[in-house]
Formats: C-alpha cells, sequence, structure tokens
C-alpha cells in the first residue's frame, strides 16, 4: 500500500526533475533516448499544450483529456527542466484567447487548428502537431488509457529539430530498357 501510494505520488508530482519510480517498468521515467534528445537540443523549442474544454462534450471523453492533458504537462514540463532552450506553455484558448492568438502568430499556425486539445512542437519555423489521440488511446480489452506522448513527442521533435533537410531518390526499374528508348 505505501509503495502503491509512492508510485502515485511520483506519477502525479508537479515538480519536473523530483519525480521518482518504483514501478517495475519504470512506467513514470522517461526513456534514455528521450531525455537524450531533449538534453541535445540546440535550437529553441516550443512545446504548446493547447486544451479546449469545449473539443469534449462526453463525460467520457472529458476525462479522457483530462488524463491526456495531465500526463503530458508533465512530459513537456519534464523536458523544459532537461534543457533551457526547450519553453513550454499551456494555453486554454477559451478562456485565454490573448495568449492562444499571440502563440498562433509565433508559430505560423493556422488559427482554426487551435479548436480542439493537441500538443504543438516548434522550431526551425517547423509545426507538428499532436492531437490528443495520437498521444494516448484506450486499451479496448482492459479500458485502460495507453498514453504514447512520450513516443510521439520524440518523434516530433526529432523531426523539428532536424538540421538537414531529408533527401529523396527515386530508382527506376532494375536495368531494363526504358519503353521510351527502345526503339533506339
Amino acid at each position: 500500500c505505501l509503495v502503491a501510494g509512492l508510485n502515485l505520488l511520483a506519477a502525479r508530482n508537479p515538480i519536473p526533475g523530483l519525480r521518482g519510480d518504483w514501478t517495475v517498468d519504470s512506467a513514470n521515467t522517461l526513456h534514455p533516448d528521450t531525455a537524450a534528445l531533449f538534453g541535445a537540443v540546440k535550437d529553441p523549442v516550443e512545446l504548446i499544450l493547447f486544451r479546449s474544454p469545449l473539443a469534449a462534450t462526453l463525460p467520457a471523453q472529458r476525462a479522457f483529456n483530462q488524463e491526456v492533458y495531465r500526463k503530458t504537462d508533465l512530459l513537456i514540463r519534464e523536458a523544459a527542466f532537461l534543457n533551457q532552450r526547450i519553453t513550454v506553455e499551456s494555453i486554454n484558448p477559451v478562456t485565454n484567447p490573448d495568449r492562444a492568438r499571440a502563440a498562433i502568430e509565433r508559430t505560423g499556425l493556422e488559427a482554426t487548428a487551435t479548436m480542439g486539445s493537441f500538443l504543438l512542437v516548434h522550431a526551425r519555423g517547423r509545426n507538428i502537431q499532436l492531437s490528443f489521440p495520437q498521444l494516448a488511446t484506450i486499451d479496448p480489452q482492459t479500458g485502460q488509457l495507453r498514453y504514447q506522448g512520450e513516443d510521439a513527442l520524440y518523434k516530433a521533435m526529432a523531426e523539428v529539430t532536424r538540421r538537414q533537410a531529408r533527401l529523396v531518390t527515386f530508382v527506376l526499374g532494375h536495368g531494363e530498357l526504358d519503353r521510351g528508348k527502345a526503339d533506339e
């Protein structure tokens, strides 16, 4: 009972860097690759958590959004704790439209995009928007929330902080002649 209470406290500790983890599978600990990525960020990165209470109308949907918001808020604050170049902000566009408008102008986000609840990852003039269903799902067998926000944030941050453009190449055929040049 004491261990369960300590785990609950560790998982919900609002102070980044002071979270402990006594779970068997380290459920409340950042993966070492994620911590390394957060620590290695060289350019400014903004993590903006938009949460619109109007996005969820059903009680189960509201509960889902509240839990995803809580877990994502802890995750992004942990990222900011690990690197001063990472800034975080939580915005409710309904109760704080001025902050939402400023974030839209600063990041170049479409104004209509702030209607739902999502995490915006912004760096180097690039945006990746992660909706709450991209951050977590409900396990159909158990009904439990499966949080995948750390993995989604890792991929999004790796993408927006990439310094070089991706090189895409195309390979045509397997050495056979081009049909257009077969008559030559």
